[in-house]
């Protein structure tokens, strides 16, 4: 979460490297609402239509068409609309029945299992790019966002159902919570949100709460975890500075750097992990005139291809349109009728690559993107290229098994839930999980105290 303001003389002009709004809703967003009024930070809310998010599209046979649209004449005129109508027939009158043994299978396999192949290779395709910048071939439906349905079709249902996770704490967060906006009817409600000063301000602004509460070190890397005895059972947690010593440690950080200061864990687990994926995100912001778009919109996803090196040569993922709800980051003529927009690229298309474009490369590719998608040949008034590196974890096919292996190893090793790994890492990659997460954990270590 690094949101990022672009002062020039005339105002600033406010980017975001990483996610760019929260969903709100009723299922893993309630713990991060939660947070929110915790921290007092209800006024710097912005929130975008409730129509926004819904309004999206995926780009198919080179155009852009709406990725949900009420059943009309276009479900019958629009190929894709039309071809995907099988798989809703399919899916709606065939049995919930899997195959015997079946204990993992990616996302694409169950998709067209349960639907067809177009949808699983176009609509969730392009999904799974807006979400995990990864290949719906590869990744785990029992362990991604889609793991409800899984579990539905585990007891026979096509419905999803409440997570057990998060009806434990629904009641709980929503009779603390304080804002009205439950209240309203689910239609009427923000679909999402963020802050006046982007998404940074909850991490920031957590830091600086905590600050007088906690101590927090941020410049001690840890060089080593141990176990001591099994007479001692507390963990050893050694820095340049000082040896610490703990009862419990949960780890948020991405796995291999975990996996350097553990005690020997076994080769074949560490190597059972998949690379995390690489994004660029590339933010460009045109003056007023010089360029134009569905701004009431969220965006839209680009599935893959056999042929994705012709039809989509910079490996970009999707865009991001910036709407005009959110102009009130901006300041000075910044904020007066400019359109702003964010590229994603790589992914699943940089895996493996030694090496990554440049900043100028990525630049021209995003621009590239926006003029043979959307039209815009104007250059951009100020513009941000930035590269995560390996950002978001990979939940392959038998993620389940690789997690439940490593917990066994930490258990093993530190004593039962003496060392938790939580978080984008293991539980969810989105920040709504992570938080969720966070407060499992921390209500069962409050638990054991």
């Amino acid at each position: 979460m690094r949101s990022t303001r672009i002062h020039r003389p005339k105002g600033s002009v406010l980017f975001e490297t990483g996610p760019h709004t929260l969903p709100f809703g009723e299922g893993s967003s309630l713990p991060s609402f939660e947070i929110i009024e915790q921290l007092k930070l209800e006024d710097r809310l912005l929130f975008l239509e409730p129509d926004t998010t819904t309004r999206a599209y995926i780009k198919y046979q080179g155009r852009l068409v709406p990725f949900v649209a009420e059943f009309s004449l276009k479900w019958i005129t629009e190929p894709l609309l039309r071809g995907g109508l099988g798989g809703l027939f399919k899916f709606a009158f065939s049995d919930v029945r899997r195959p015997a043994g079946l204990e993992d299978e990616s996302i694409t396999s169950w998709w067209t299992r349960r639907f067809s192949e177009k949808i699983a290779k176009v609509w969730i395709s392009a999904f799974i790019h807006g979400i995990y910048a990864g290949d719906a071939e590869r990744l785990s439906m029992r362990s991604t966002l889609f793991k409800v349905f899984w579990e539905a079709e585990s007891q026979g249902k096509k419905r999803p159902m409440e997570r057990p996770e998060i009806k434990a704490v629904r009641d709980e967060i929503k009779a603390g919570l304080k804002t009205e906006l439950y209240a309203m009817k689910p239609t009427e409600r923000p679909r999402s949100y963020t802050f006046r000063d982007g998404l940074e301000e909850l991490p920031s602004t957590l830091r600086q709460t905590l600050k007088g509460l906690v101590e927090i070190n941020t410049d001690s890397p840890v060089q080593s975890i141990q176990a001591r005895s099994e007479a001692n059972k507390d963990i050893r947690l050694r820095t340049p500075l000082r040896t610490h010593h703990f009862s419990h440690i949960v780890s948020t950080i991405p796995l291999p750097k975990l996996f350097q200061v553990l005690p020997s864990p076994p080769a074949d687990l560490v190597g059972s992990f998949p690379p995390a994926a690489t994004v660029a995100v590339v933010n460009l912001y045109y003056a007023e005139g010089s360029a134009s778009g569905p701004t009431g919109a969220f965006g839209y996803l680009i599935p893959k291809t056999e042929t994705w090196e012709i039809e989509n040569p910079e490996a970009a993922l999707g865009v991001i349109f910036i709407s005009k709800a959110l102009s009130s980051q901006d300041t000075g003529e910044f904020a007066q009728g400019g359109f702003k927009l964010s590229v994603l690229m790589g992914g699943e298309y940089w895996r493996g690559r030694s090496s990554l474009p440049s900043e100028d490369e990525l630049l021209a590719a995003a621009k590239s993107v926006v003029e043979r998608d959307l039209g815009i040949t104007a250059e951009p008034t100020i513009n941000q290229v930035s590269l995560q590196r390996e950002c978001i974890p990979q939940y392959e096919v038998g993620h389940w098994q690789r997690v439940e292996r490593l917990e066994d190893y930490l258990n093993s090793t530190f004593g039962q839930d003496r060392l938790k790994v939580i978080g984008s890492p293991v539980s969810g990659v989105s920040i709504n999980e992570c938080i969720l997460a966070g407060r499992q954990t921390a209500s069962r270590l409050n638990e054991l105290s």
